[in-house]
């Protein structure tokens, strides 16, 4: 458990967005994960054009 938090975290400091899914969501109900997924597009691309354009500071 603590690996996986250090990993998460290492990962989210690096610009990664991480996402989670059990099997049984993955298996039940696909479109939901894939609606996650393209909704976690979306938020990486509007974070891309806002460091992009020097809305955000460090």
């Amino acid at each position: 458990m603590a690996a996986d938090a250090a990993r998460h975290n290492r990962l989210t400091v690096h610009g990664w967005i991480v996402l989670r899914f059990s099997d049984e969501a993955v298996m039940g109900d696909p479109s939901g994960v894939a609606a996650t997924l393209h909704e976690a597009v979306a938020l990486a691309n509007v974070l891309k054009e806002v460091t992009r354009s020097g809305c955000a500071q460090a």
